[in-house]
């Protein structure tokens, strides 16, 4: 699980608790507050392409 302020732009990381989808996605926007969620764009998203998500801090995990 990542800590939020640990998490940046251009940060490689994955869904936690999805096995085959999200697993590879790079973070492009990390919200404000204690709300924020973390934006990211995948390249296996869940409709099989580049797509655009908002998880949330706990949901993800950094990579590399």
């Amino acid at each position: 699980m990542a800590d939020k302020k640990d998490l940046k732009i251009g940060d490689k990381v994955k869904h936690r608790w999805r096995e085959n989808k999200y697993q590879n996605c790079t973070i492009i926007e990390v919200e404000e507050g204690c709300n924020g969620g973390i934006k990211v764009i995948c390249e296996d998203g869940f409709y099989g392409g580049r797509e655009k998500s908002t998880f949330c801090p706990q949901d993800i995990t950094k990579i590399g």
